[in-house]
Parts: C-alpha cells; sequence; structure tokens
C-alpha cells in the first residue's frame, strides 16, 4: 500500500505543477483588442467610398485565347551543292 500511496503523492504534486503552469501562462497572454474582420473591396466600390474616379480601358484586352508560343527550333542546315 505505501507504494500507491507515493504514487498518489506524486500525481498530486504532477497535477499542481501542471494547473500552476497553465495559470501562469494564461496570466501571460496580453489583451489585444482586435477589428472584426472586414469585406475586400473590389475597385468599384473602393472608387466609390473614397470619392476617387475609376478609368477603365477595355479595348486593349483580348479575350479569346491566346495561342501559346510556338518552341525554338535551331535553324536547319543548308543543302550544298557541289
Amino acid at each position: 500500500m505505501a507504494h500507491s500511496r507515493e504514487l498518489a503523492k506524486i500525481a498530486e504534486e504532477a497535477f499542481a505543477m501542471l494547473e500552476e503552469g497553465i495559470a501562469k501562462k494564461k496570466a501571460r497572454q496580453p489583451l489585444i483588442p482586435q477589428a472584426p474582420p472586414q469585406k475586400p473591396m473590389d475597385c468599384f466600390e473602393a472608387a466609390k467610398a473614397y470619392g476617387g474616379m475609376l478609368m477603365v480601358d477595355f479595348h486593349g484586352r483580348n479575350f479569346l485565347a491566346a495561342k501559346p508560343p510556338l518552341p525554338w527550333r535551331s535553324p536547319l542546315p543548308l543543302a550544298r551543292f557541289n
């Protein structure tokens, strides 16, 4: 029975140390007020909210899928006629 009493005493000390460490950890955390997350703005909403002007140019855009560039090949050797 002495063995189980020693184990119980060790367990009590271990749990006390654990609770003490958790209490210290909680006390160390600084309380920083955080702003609530905001919805991201697109360019149109930003121009309206801040009184700006938005200029959009749709003429230079190619809406069709562009062809991929051809892979580079070395030039073929010229034929020799003797």
